[in-house]
Formats: C-alpha cells, structure tokens, sequence
C-alpha cells in the first residue's frame, strides 16, 4: 500500500515540471549568460521527454525464429504493461489496438500485467481484453503478486480468465491453426517462488514447444535435456531509465539480461524491454515495444 501511494504521489508531482520549465526559461531570458540557466533547460527537456514522450512510444520489433518445419504462424508479444497506478484501461485498448494492426495467430502476454491497482480497477481493468481477435495467452509476473504488490496472483489470473485469457501458470496448452501446432509451457513467477519446473518434463522433443516465463532468469534453472529451443520473458523494462555505468546494476535479474536476445544453455531467451513503468513513471533509452515473432513452424 505504502509503495502504491508513494507512485501516485510522484506521479503527480512530476506535472510540475511544467512549471519548473517555464520559471527556468523566463531566467534564462534574464540572463542568457549563465551556464546554470541552460543546465536547468537541458534537464527540464530529458525530464519531459522521459516523463511524457518516450512512455507514450510503442516500437513494434519484428523477429524471426526457426522451430522447424514448413509452417508459419505469427506470434505477438508483449509485456510489463503494469496497469493501476500509471496506466488504465486506456492504455491497454491503445495496446491492442496496435496488436491488432500487426494481425497476429496468438497473443502471448509474458507477465506483470498490473501495478498495484485497487480492488476495484483489478474487477474492471482487464475489460478491453474481452472477445479479442485472437487466442490470448498469459503468465503472470512479480508485480501481479505480493512481490511487491498487494493482490494475490490467484486473483489477477481469475481476472484473466474471466475476460477469456489463457492462463498458463505452471501449465500447459496447445495453439492449432490449420496442420501447424504449437505447445505453449508457462511458469509462474521465480521471483514470487511459485514456478513449477516439472512441468517442463512433459515436453515432447518432437513437438514445437515455446516457454513463456516472466523472469528470463528462470532460463538457468531448466534442466538441460528439456527440449525447448525458445523463451519468451520480460521483467526488466530494459532498465527503464538507462543512466549510463548504473542502469544495469539495478535491473532486478541476477544474470546480465536487459532486452532482445540471450542464449542460455543452448536455448534463445528472448526479453522484452515491456511497455509500462514502475516506481517512476519515467522511460529514457527503453523504448515501449510490441514484439512480432514470425514463427517457422
């Protein structure tokens, strides 16, 4: 609760900065002279700019991953869109408005769908998911439990379903189109403690098989011999705001992911930089993005 408050307080703050800029500008007009003066600008305009510009972006990223076969489907990712304090159902119909225009077979959401949200926006704020083109697939993340939210994630995964989400939390299910299927494997969150790796010893290896884990650290504590060549993750906002030398050190993962692709143990991890914030409501060298998979299948 406190950490909820202490986001709505500087979220609010942070207009503010409006009028900060303008009293900078009228003293630089004063005195055009002084080095501090254009040093309060320059920082006024990155404040801006990551308060108000770069959180509102939404780069698509187009990638292409060969599991086999002659097929093709076209899957489309997003992640970390961290709905309560910052962003509502607005931002959401925003993203998949997007989504829609890419024309996906599937959507798959890699976790943290909400940030601290009251009781009553975690009732209504998946609404725009409902009757959605397309199979929707889910797993949950940190922020959609008390890790460090205030909802327990079996009532952000009942909001999913009952919006018709797929929810793959230490399960598993199976996307057919035509003559091409492919075999979705979710975790439940590693950093909340309740990912289920056996269920990863289901797998087939003469099946097309994608894992879809929140925390690409996760990718570490598979055994090698599960026949999964992909990882679909997201979790770290691609540091969310890149201070040079800092902003790795503090990405909550234990192993040096920030965002695109890793190999790990002879697997590809994708990580997605996401599309909301936390704490701050700030984005700086993190641009938002959909990610399209062109799936070989």
């Amino acid at each position: 609760m406190f950490w909820r408050y202490l986001q709505l307080v500087i979220y609010a703050g942070s207009w503010l900065i409006w009028a900060v800029l303008a009293w900078v500008i009228y003293e630089l007009v004063l005195q055009p002279w002084s080095w501090w003066w254009w040093v309060g600008v320059m920082f006024c305009v990155i404040f801006v700019y990551a308060r108000f510009v770069e959180p509102a972006l939404m780069r698509v990223r187009r990638e292409k991953f060969d599991l086999g076969g002659d097929g093709m489907l076209r899957l489309v990712m997003i992640s970390d869109i961290h709905l309560g304090v910052f962003h509502g159902q607005k931002f959401l119909r925003k993203i998949l408005a997007r989504v829609r225009e890419e024309s996906p077979d599937l959507l798959v959401i890699a976790g943290d769908l909400i940030n601290d949200p009251s009781v009553n926006q975690l009732a209504e704020m998946f609404t725009p998911l409902d009757g959605f083109d397309v199979p929707i697939y889910a797993v949950t993340g940190n922020h959609d439990s008390k890790k460090p939210g205030y909802h327990e994630s079996e009532a952000v995964r009942a909001a999913l379903r009952s919006r018709g989400v797929r929810v793959i939390d230490n399960s598993h299910d199976v996307f057919e189109k035509s003559d091409v299927r492919l075999h979705l494997y979710g975790l439940s969150d590693f950093i909340e403690g309740q990912a289920d790796f056996t269920i990863l010893e289901k797998m087939r290896a003469d099946e097309r098989n994608i894992i879809v884990s929140h925390n690409p650290d996760s990718a570490y504590e598979f055994s090698d011999d599960v026949p999964a060549r992909l990882i679909l993750s997201g979790h770290t906002h691609a540091g969310q705001i890149q201070i040079p030398f800092l902003y790795k050190w503090l990405i909550p993962c234990k192993n040096a992911f920030v965002r695109g692709w890793y190999q790990v143990k002879g697997r590809q991890v994708y990580v997605s930089s996401g599309l909301g914030e936390v704490i701050l409501p700030l984005r700086l060298g993190a641009i938002p993005e959909i990610v399209v998979l062109e799936l070989k299948i």
